[in-house]
Formats: C-alpha cells, sequence, structure tokens
C-alpha cells in the first residue's frame, strides 16, 4: 500500500486527485522477458484441469514405423507413441494502492498528483515482482541472509553466490520490493511483510524500513533473521514444499541435479525434482531436464564451480548439443550479463581482428556491441539482462515457452467502482488492487541450456 506520512491536513493541501484513464490503460508488463515472450500467452481455459492445474499434452516418443518391403511381403507393423500428462496452475501477482479520504479528494493547485502516481506505482511494483520471478524457480526466493543488525535501520547482509544460489548478493532486490524472510527448513516467518528501503549492491546489503510506516513483522532477539535465512518475495511460499510463484527461468532451465534443496545445495532450483507434474529425472521424463554445462563439461581439466577460459567454439559446441542431438530444438536467443556479453565482444573482435574506421572528419567513435551471435549461418539474438548472472548464458528455443494465463493484468472493481473502492471502514481509505494469475511453463525443456564458470575477464 503506497502511503504518505504526514497528517490529514498535510495531504490535503499537497495531494490532487488525478483520474487519468490512460494511466490505467497504460499498465503493461514492460520488462524485456515478458514482452519478448508476450505474444506466446495461451488463455489458461483453452486446456483441460486436473485437481485444479491445466493439463499440458506432450508426445515423449513417435514412432516412424516403415522401411523396405519384399515382393508380397507384410508392411512394417505400427507401434504405439509414448504420452506424458504435465500439469502446472497458475498463481496471482498482485499490487496493491492505497490513499485516505483527503488526498483522494485532493485541491485544484496540488503539487503532487497522488491517486495518479499511486496507480503508476502499483504498475510499477507488479511489474517488478513478475520481473524477479521470470529469473526465479517457481519458490519466490531472492536471497540469502549472512547477518542482520536491528539498527535503526534495520539491515540485512547476504553472502548468496552464482555457484551456490543462482544469482550473486542482492541482484533481485530493490527497494520497494515488499519480502518475508524464512527459515528454508520448516519456512518459519519470524519477518514477513516488510519493506526493502534501499539495497547497496556492492557491500551486499539491504535495510528494512519501519513497520509502523509500512507494515510487516519485524522479528526482534532469537526471531530475526538468521544466518542461511531465505528472504523470499511476500506470501510466494508456505512452506518448502508449498509455494505460490509462478515458474522462472531457473526452474525451466534445470536438470534436476538438486534432489535436497536449501542453503548450500547449489544454484539450480530448488522448486523440486517434480516439474510440471513428472519427475524430471526419470527416464520417460528426459524431455523436461534442460541442458546445464559447468566447467568441468566444457574446458578441458575444468573444475565445477572454478571459472573456467572459452572461446567463442565452446559456445558453438553448446549449441550444436542441442541442435543436432533433436532437429527439433533450434536456439532463438542467448540471455547473458552485460560483463559476459562484453567479454564476447572482445573475444570476436580479437578473432576477427577488426579495426576502428576513422571516418573522413577524423572522428572516432568508441564503443563495440555484440547484438547477434553467428551460429552456422544463422543470427541468434543477444539479450543484455542485469538480473542474469555473470560468467553465464541462457540458450533458449522460445517455441517451447507458453505462458498460461487465467487472467490479464486488470484493476480489481468493487460495485462498480474501478480502481479505487472502499474495502471497509477501516479510517475511510481508498484502495486499487491491480491483479494478474500466470505462469511460464513449457512444452519440454531439453531445448533450453544454461552455460556456466565462463571466465569473463579474459
Amino acid at each position: 500500500m503506497a502511503w504518505y506520512g504526514g497528517s490529514t491536513s498535510d495531504l490535503n493541501n499537497i495531494f490532487k486527485q488525478q483520474w487519468l484513464d490512460s494511466v490505467v490503460r497504460a499498465n503493461k508488463i514492460k520488462m524485456l522477458l515478458m514482452e519478448r515472450w508476450y505474444p506466446r500467452v495461451k488463455n489458461a481455459s483453452e486446456f483441460q484441469t486436473l485437481n485444479d492445474k491445466y493439463i499440458i499434452p506432450v508426445e515423449t516418443f513417435s514412432p516412424y514405423a516403415g522401411g523396405g518391403r519384399a515382393e508380397a511381403g507384410d508392411m512394417t507393423s505400427p507401434a504405439p507413441p509414448s504420452y506424458a500428462q504435465a500439469t502446472a496452475g497458475v498463481f496471482e501477482v498482485t499490487s496493491v494502492a492505497g490513499l485516505t479520504e483527503e488526498a483522494r479528494k485532493g485541491k485544484s493547485d496540488a503539487v503532487v498528483k497522488e491517486a495518479a502516481r499511486s496507480l503508476e506505482r502499483a504498475a510499477e511494483g507488479y511489474r517488478l515482482q513478475c520481473n524477479m520471478l521470470l529469473h526465479g524457480d517457481g519458490t519466490g526466493r531472492l536471497a540469502q541472509v549472512a547477518s542482520y543488525a536491528a539498527g535503526p535501520p534495520a539491515t540485512v547482509t547476504v553472502d548468496n553466490t552464482r555457484a551456490n544460489f543462482g544469482w550473486a548478493g542482492c541482484a533481485m532486490l530493490y527497494p520497494g520490493l515488499k519480502v518475508d524472510i524464512i527459515t528454508w527448513g520448516d519456512a518459519t516467518k519470524n519477518t514477513y511483510g516488510v519493506t526493502i528501503t534501499s539495497v547497496d549492491r556492492a557491500a551486499g546489503t539491504f535495510t528494512i524500513g519501519a513497520t509502523a510506516d509500512y507494515g510487516g513483522t519485524l522479528g526482534t532477539d532469537g526471531s530475526a533473521p538468521q544466518d542461511n535465512d531465505i528472504v523470499v518475495l511476500s506470501g510466494m511460499m508456505d512452506s518448502k514444499t508449498s509455494f505460490r510463484a509462478p515458474f522462472g527461468l531457473l526452474s525451466l532451465v534445470d536438470d534436476g541435479s538438486i534432489t535436497t534443496t536449501g542453503p548450500g545445495q547449489g544454484n539450480g532450483s530448488w522448486y523440486d525434482t517434480t516439474f510440471m507434474g513428472l519427475d524430471r529425472t526419470a527416464a520417460a521424463n528426459s524431455f523436461l531436464r534442460a541442458q546445464v554445462w559447468k566447467a568441468d563439461d566444457w574446458a578441458s581439466g575444468g573444475s565445477a564451480g572454478t571459472l573456467a577460459d572459452f572461446d567463442l567454439s565452446d559456445i558453438t559446441g553448446r549449441i550444436d548439443l542441442m541442435e543436432f542431438a533433436d532437429t527439433s530444438c533450434e536456439i532463438t536467443c542467448m540471455l547473458m550479463s552485460p560483463s559476459t556479453e562484453q567479454c564476447i565482444n572482445r573475444k570476436a573482435r580479437l578473432e576477427t581482428t577488426a579495426v576502428t574506421q576513422i571516418g573522413a572528419d577524423n572522428k572516432v567513435i568508441p564503443g563495440w556491441y555484440t547484438p547477434v551471435f553467428m551460429h552456422r549461418g544463422r543470427k541468434i539474438p543477444i539479450f543484455i539482462i542485469n538480473t542474469i548472472p555473470d560468467n553465464t548464458i541462457y540458450f533458449l528455443d522460445e517455441s517451447k515457452l507458453l505462458i498460461l494465463k487465467e487472467f490479464d493484468e486488470t484493476w480489481w472493481e468493487y460495485n462498480g467502482s474501478k480502481p479505487w473502492f472502499q474495502p471497509g471502514n477501516r479510517n475511510l481509505t481508498y484502495e486499487a488492487w491491480l491483479r494478474g494469475k500466470w505462469n511460464l511453463v513449457a512444452t519440454r525443456c531439453d531445448c533450453f541450456g544454461r552455460m556456466e564458470d565462463l571466465d569473463t575477464t579474459t
């Protein structure tokens, strides 16, 4: 909820009512991954349901009966195909705006158009949550606690790394996010519903706002955040086997190698080896196992978790492994961090002996970028995403992605009032609720890959 900390008279002096339909209509998920994948949205009602989950049928084996035939000989007998019944639910993501009665009425000479800004803020919060969830593993986890200082301000230090968690430090934390801090083993929530007020990425710390201003419950003494507690997007986790978060990249691009989840268990999915209702480690469900390569898989003498030097042929080799193993796979994009792209850029220039052209006016314009990776005559787009961990490349065949959506992102309508309404008699406040219900799933995962341990300093 968006609140101003001053008195009602202060609000009346500075706020102005602003019923801008454009703010509501402009509510789109403006983030790279969602914008690129949005055309693949499928209305969830198109699928049958089983135990409140949607069924995604997959043909896992396709026999091609036939062969030579002698004169007057029998035809080859047909063989049965194999199918798997994957299932996936959809999960609700919400964002709330709030105003007092005086703030909603406002004044014509007000400086701050808080009604409009509150709606914008709620939309920004919704997009930010979706952005975090699209990178995760369906658990809603964002960081791992190292220590806590009560302050004020209350400060949490994190120590998660790419190798032991999936991303480093505060990469997934932003001011304004509402989070829970839980003990992974039993999902005890001593600190929950608190708001991050600042993030220091270099120091690996974030601060928590006063609960009097932002709500939530902040544990104290023995119940305060402890070493190895997990920071989770608020409301996304009830227990270590009960989650309310949509799947993300780390869910889809995973090989099921982590069977014991929690702190120190590695950088794969902590959701479960059961994915979309099927055990992805079972032989029959190999189509749900993505390719995950660490340094011991691609570097001569390499060790998993230790950075190793690479050249562009190592990247080409990973793409070949996916595309040549199954001709239905075609990598359509590569996702990486800025530093990883810059390293590929440097290696590409060295391999091609690229030089800087000086124009007729003797001006030299610095700067290089690598928008695509050329693979056997085909250009694969490269997308730079800050929250992708360094030293890592994701390879995706996006035709295998599917976004199930139960309903479009919309403002809740209450008794004909939209977006603002009074939820009850508590302080005559007005609220606006933004809701979306969706999930990111895949028809198969073996056309996805993740290459790790790339030394990007060379």
